[in-house]
Order: structure tokens, then sequence, then C-alpha cells
């Protein structure tokens, strides 16, 4: 499946994270993307050169995070911005430090792979942070670099479940 990005002028993406285990016995390879978001395609492409740096056997594992930042204006509740997060209620709501926090997993659309979630309020921001995670098993730059895009399409389609359209106007 091709997404088209979001292209938002200002992106809520405060990092990108990527990794998998080469081989066996291979020592865990972590690529770090902070904030300002580089994109899909640059991302891409350094995880294509990593890899062709260092696996040369079987890939057991992989992992892709996005962690976003999605600011609370004067007035916003964090379920104003994403209905999963239960409201508190009353004159409690206008009190909150912290929280509230939720989180879930969901099987994913790729074998053998999770898709987990977690939201919470930090500040005057929401942090939602996806993650796909699983055992892959697969053995070519090719098939690694699909299993790469075919995570970043399933944290795109959770983000837009997730969030309102107030939050895709706010970055659009």
């Amino acid at each position: 499946m091709a997404l088209s990005p979001h292209n938002f002028p200002k992106s809520p993406v405060e990092e990108v994270v990527c990794s998998f285990s080469p081989g066996k016995t291979g020592k865990p390879v972590e690529i770090r993307f902070p904030s300002p978001y580089p994109g899909w395609q640059a991302i891409r492409v350094r995880i294509r050169d990593v890899i062709s740096s260092v696996a040369k056997d079987e890939i057991h594992s992989c992992c892709l995070t996005y962690t976003d930042a999605i600011p609370l204006f004067s007035g916003e509740h964090p379920e104003d911005l994403l209905p999963v997060i239960p409201r508190v209620p009353g004159v409690y709501a206008g009190r909150l430090c912290s929280g509230p926090e939720i989180s879930f997993s969901v099987e994913s659309v790729i074998p053998d792979t999770i898709l987990e979630v977690w939201c919470r309020r930090e500040e005057e921001q929401v942090i939602l942070i996806c993650t796909v995670s699983g055992e892959t098993g697969v053995n070519s730059r090719d098939s690694l670099l699909q299993w790469f895009d075919r995570a970043r399409e399933e944290i795109h389609l959770m983000f837009d479940a997730l969030v309102t359209g107030k939050v895709l106007d706010r970055f659009s």
C-alpha cells in the first residue's frame, strides 16, 4: 500500500527510531532521527545504507517507533485531540498535572508483529508513541526495507485513526 505523506509544514514528529538485529548473535543496530523530521524517504535511505554495511545474515527482529508531540492550546484537554484518551470529569480536568495515560497493542498486518500505542500528557502537550515490532526472519536488504515501509504505513494509518481533525488541521 502506498500512502501519501501528510506533508505538514511543521511536523509533530519528535523522533523516529529504527532498530534491527542482524543474525542470531549480531549486535542490535539502532538509528535515531530527532526533530526536525527529515521525511520517510531520507529515513529509508539511511536504513538502506546501514543495512548494507552491517547486515550480512538474516535479520531476526525489527522495530520502528514514531514519537509525536501535539501541543495543547489554552482550554484544550488531551481527549479533545485524541478521543481514545479517557475524559477526566468536571473540575478535576482543569487541575491535571499529568495523565491521563493510555496504552494498547494490536496485531499488525505484518506477520509475527505487533503495533503498540502509548498516549500521555506531558506539560502542555500530548505525547503519542506508536511502535511496530516483531520477528522478521528476512534475509535481504530489499525485504527488510519492505518491512520498514509496511511498519511506517501501519503507524501512519494508526496516527490518522487516533487523532481528531483538529490535530490534522493544526499541522497542515
